[in-house]
């Protein structure tokens, strides 16, 4: 008896046909084929596999050859074990119409022990026509070896949890082994395994193993490297009245014991840092902290809190009741952050030797003006060693002097309130304007325009948040009639790489503001970008 593995036999995924050929008298079984292995060897099957015996019995010398005579019997495929126990019956077949009988066993029923030789039993009890006969196979039966490629799912990051995924291809039993560069982690032997500090700048896989007695085999997943979580702090930080000491606090970071810094920088028209040290004059500021990276987290900087000093408390005094020399006086004698509130009691000049008298210091005049409007000069803003002139600081709001097709280009959500200054040019420094502009303001953007008679069109200046009982701080370096917007959002330009104040500022505005352009997808506007025939 001959035994050949068929072509095609590369390896061990590929389906091969065992073939037995036998010679034998007319009085014995015919051509004897078993298939069905996909082991590697001759006769090696694997857990699985179904084998299939197929033979046509040779009739008895001069016995009948009809199709009825062959079609008769049935022939059996047993198993007896090499410890001399109970024969086991695998597989019963009747024969077929062309007289071939088929016998198949399913290696899945687990009747056939693994890794020993077998040897199975071909019977067939013979019949009129044909002989009784029976002939043996010898042949093996492995372990199926794991076939899918285990996955793994989740963010490769310290402090993620990382998930097995393996699809069973029938009743595998498998458990799992993680690995750390290269090497076995202790203990880490569940579908998923969470990120350890060790865990970070190594690769990281996992690997299925079979641990049933019908399967055989390991299959590992790809491998990734471990990267440190994102740094994470926030802070608060309160308000403070004048004199005290600025305290920003740490509320939450996952960088625990890194060093932490602060920045501040002044808003609302607080002219400040970005500075590592905590101001201490009067104004509004925002403060930034920075935590340094660790062994486990990336470095990070938090949300930017607001906070405020509060300005010490001064009398307002009136030039009726105190001459302006005495007020220069207050202003010379007056401490680093301090405010001079005066009263103007309808008057709007502001003497040039007030001025001069302000000028470089650390402390800011308040002029009250009427319908409560007021003005805030700080010294700082004031240039020192320059004579000054007279300035009339008288301020109308609620005018009419820009014609409203203009305004009408720049309107916002709530309105134009426009303002007329008795000043007209630039007034030598910068200075606040502080106007209320209706508590129904309160929370909008005040968009300041400058109006450009000889044009006859609006400009863009600055940008400020209506504070509480909807009072505007408008900081401005020139008089003109103003136009404030109110709207809920900024009508400062959005695109990165267009420039306020060019030759295209005011009309892009206008097409922005009124949605006929919204700008590329990376939210730029390419103003020097040649225009398609689509665009």
């Amino acid at each position: 008896m001959n035994a050949t593995i068929g072509e095609g036999a590369s390896s061990v995924f590929s389906t091969q046909t065992l073939t037995i050929s036998v010679t034998k008298s007319d009085t014995e079984l015919g051509d004897l084929t078993v298939s069905g292995n996909t082991g590697i060897a001759e006769g090696a099957f694997q857990y699985g596999d179904i084998i299939t015996v197929t033979f046509t019995p040779q009739p008895k010398q001069g016995g009948s050859t009809s199709n009825t005579a062959h079609a008769e019997g049935s022939a059996t495929l047993t198993y007896a074990p090499a410890d001399g126990g109970e024969q086991v019956t695998l597989a019963t077949a009747n024969a077929q119409a062309d007289g071939s009988f088929k016998l198949t066993y399913d290696t899945k029923e687990k009747r056939l022990p693994i890794g020993e030789d077998l040897t199975l039993t071909v019977t067939y009890g013979g019949s009129g026509a044909l002989n009784p006969a029976e002939e043996t196979v010898t042949l093996t039966l492995d372990q199926a070896i794991l076939k899918n490629v285990p996955s793994v799912s989740g963010n490769f990051v310290y402090g993620e949890t990382l998930t097995a995924n393996y699809r069973k291809q029938d009743d595998e039993t498998v458990t799992y082994q993680w690995y750390r560069g290269g090497e076995i982690i202790s203990n880490a032997t569940e579908d998923s395994y969470t990120l350890t500090a060790e865990d970070i700048g190594k690769n990281i896989l996992v690997e299925v193993i079979a641990t049933d007695e019908w399967h055989g085999g390991r299959m590992r997943s790809t491998e990734r490297m471990v990267s440190k979580a994102p740094g994470g702090i926030e802070i608060a930080c309160d308000s403070v009245a004048y004199g005290e000491a600025v305290r920003p606090s740490v509320t939450g970071t996952t960088n625990e014991g890194a060093n932490v810094t602060f920045s501040y920088a002044g808003t609302g028209g607080t002219s400040y840092g970005p500075s590592a040290a905590a101001p201490t004059a009067p104004g509004t500021y925002a403060v930034t902290a920075t935590v340094a990276e660790t062994a486990t987290h990336t470095g990070a900087t938090s949300e930017p809190v607001s906070f405020s000093i509060a300005r010490p408390y001064v009398p307002p005094v009136s030039p009726s009741g105190l001459n302006w020399g005495d007020v220069a006086d207050e202003l010379a004698g007056a401490e680093a952050g301090g405010r001079v509130v005066v009263d103007m009691d309808g008057e709007t000049d502001l003497p040039g030797e007030v001025l001069e008298a302000l000028a470089g210091r650390d402390v800011t005049l308040v002029l009250e003006m009427e319908g409560g409007v007021s003005w805030e000069i700080w010294g700082g803003d004031v240039p020192a060693e320059v004579p000054f002139d007279d300035l009339d600081m008288g301020v109308e709001t609620g005018t009419g002097g820009i014609p409203v097709e203009v305004t009408n280009l720049v309107t916002g959500e709530a309105g134009v309130v426009q303002v007329a200054l008795a000043h007209d040019g630039e007034f030598g420094f910068a200075l606040t304007l502080v106007a209320p502009l209706g508590e129904g303001s309160e929370g909008l953007h005040a968009n300041l325009y400058c109006y450009d008679d000889a044009a006859g069109l609006l400009r863009f200046e600055a940008s400020s948040v209506v504070g509480e009982g909807g009072v505007a701080r408008m900081r401005l370096d020139h008089a003109s009639q103003w136009a404030v917007a109110l709207d809920g959002r900024s009508h400062a330009l959005p695109f990165p790489d267009a420039a306020e104040g060019e030759w295209y500022s005011e009309p892009l505005r206008w097409a922005w503001l009124s949605g006929a352009v919204a700008g590329y997808g990376d939210g730029t506007m390419g103003p020097g970008r040649a225009v398609t025939r689509a665009e």
